[in-house]
């Protein structure tokens, strides 16, 4: 079972153990990550925006604008991303200002891909997934039967 806003957390624990899925040795586990936005290198990124327009966009374009202009558009923003700290300026080699919707987009695709074993394993259990994405932070909730490290091990590899 998954769910995807906050709010359906409690519908989704209540269809967990009506469906007697949730027992006496449930473990609840969440976790959150400050600043997703400056997780992933731009060439994570790139290859996961890669990997998404080829599997989903069957006629190689949007719009009349190809895949490889799309890719070379979001290449370009996120190699030209700079701030100011202390009188200074940066460039953002990592991530992407949390201000800009093409981030959360961005941030969505990446996570979509590594989070794919994760929930696989979760579902083939029957456990509870939940994620839920506020500005630049990411959360999540699941639910564990096991005492295996497989699925910590699988959250560790998420970032």
């Amino acid at each position: 079972m998954t769910f995807t806003r906050g709010i359906n957390a409690v519908n989704a624990v209540e269809s967990y153990s009506n469906k007697g899925f949730l027992r006496a040795t449930t473990l609840f586990a969440t976790f959150h990550v400050d600043d997703i936005d400056a997780v992933f290198s731009h060439e994570q990124t790139i290859q996961s925006l890669d990997r998404f327009l080829n599997q989903y966009v069957p006629d190689r374009q949007i719009q009349g604008m190809t895949i490889a202009i799309i890719l070379e558009l979001v290449t370009f923003f996120l190699q030209h991303q700079y701030f100011l700290y202390k009188n200074k300026v940066f460039q953002q080699i990592k991530g992407s200002g949390s201000s800009s919707p093409l981030t959360t987009v961005l941030i969505n695709i990446n996570m979509f891909y590594r989070q794919q074993d994760l929930v696989n394993t979760l579902f083939n259990r029957k456990e509870l997934f939940g994620r839920y994405m506020y500005i630049n932070d990411l959360f999540y909730f699941i639910s564990i039967h096991t005492s295996s490290f497989t699925i910590l091990d699988m959250l560790m590899k998420l970032l």
